[in-house]
């Protein structure tokens, strides 16, 4: 194994997506949370899940345009779910971005921890039926903050939030 800067950059690369794939199929601590919310508070009106999921999503989308101008790719407006364009891959060092823009880096870290929030109300409104779908939107958004704070490709970034979380999402509404 190379211990040159362009070695341990990919080995570091390589590492976070196998991290953020773990956390997507494994998921644990997201069925334990699940299960806590459920036992402290019913389900509500579907019209309150439909909205606090669009919320999630929109937060997501924000995440992925800040995070797209902070390391310079240029994030393209498709419909995730019919995507035909892959946007141009952005400079990297060592095959990590480079961060160009810290204050957009920043606010794409803040809309991730936003994302977590939102997703924590909209556990308070779940109903059993929605456990599998809001799982695995939980494990896509700390597979997403992961590779963020990792500075991770933007396509990489950009594939877990189209699935799990965007697909999941629309589940929901």
């Amino acid at each position: 194994m190379s211990s040159t800067k362009d070695g341990t950059s990919k080995m570091t690369v390589l590492l976070s997506a196998i991290f953020a794939m773990a956390v997507l199929l494994l998921g644990a601590s997201s069925s334990a949370t699940t299960i806590k919310v459920w036992a402290q508070a019913p389900s509500s009106a579907g019209e309150d899940i439909k909205s606090k999921a669009k919320d999630v999503e929109n937060t997501v989308i924000s995440a992925l345009r800040s995070y797209a101008s902070a390391v310079g790719a240029r994030y393209i407006e498709l419909d995730l779910l019919n995507r035909t364009q892959v946007p141009p891959s952005n400079a990297t060092e060592g095959g990590v971005p480079t961060v160009v823009n810290q204050t957009a880096y920043t606010d794409a870290q803040k809309m991730i921890t936003k994302a977590q929030d939102q997703l924590q109300s909209l556990l308070q409104t779940a109903t059993p039926q929605q456990a599998a779908p809001i799982a695995k939107v939980q494990g896509g958004v700390e597979a997403l903050k992961t590779l963020i704070d990792r500075k991770a490709p933007f396509n990489l970034t950009e594939d877990i939030a189209q699935s799990p979380i965007v697909n999941n999402l629309r589940q929901l509404s």
